[in-house]
């Protein structure tokens, strides 16, 4: 995404001409910084989610039932930190907004986790939900 920026940055700035870029400088239309701090955060978050899952399937298909409940948070943390990663790094207008929802699911993946302390995988997951989370948050205003 900040590579489409950057091309579409170049691109106008070679239409302008040396003339108008002289003129006045030209602004840069990528994302704003709280933006890429918000997709830098959730694109963490879904990371850890996803190791998480890569932990808990297996010892799911092996009807493991305890991490359930947590492996189904993980899932919907790494679906909501992805889709918030994008819209963050594209400077949608929706991203803020996306945000509280985000938060909302990071929190819940939070709990479920913080329910099985006995596994350190679980309590990592919950660290980065709970990080993420506050992220959103802040974004959210």
């Amino acid at each position: 995404m900040l590579r489409r920026s950057f091309f579409k940055t170049l691109g106008l700035a070679a239409l302008a001409g040396p003339a108008a870029s002289q003129a006045a400088p030209v602004a840069a239309s990528g994302p704003r910084v709280e933006l890429l701090e918000l997709a830098g955060a959730a694109a963490q978050g879904a990371a850890t989610a996803r190791e998480f899952l890569r932990f808990a399937m297996p010892r799911l298909g092996g009807r493991d039932t305890a991490l359930a409940d947590c492996a189904a948070s993980g899932a919907e943390m790494v679906a909501a930190c992805d889709a918030l990663t994008a819209l963050a790094a594209s400077d949608a207008a929706f991203a803020f907004g996306f945000a509280r929802t985000t938060a909302d699911l990071c929190a819940a993946a939070r709990k479920d986790c913080e329910k099985i302390h006995n596994v350190a995988e679980c309590a990592t997951l919950s660290a980065a939900a709970a990080t993420c989370e506050a992220a959103c948050r802040k974004a959210a205003g």
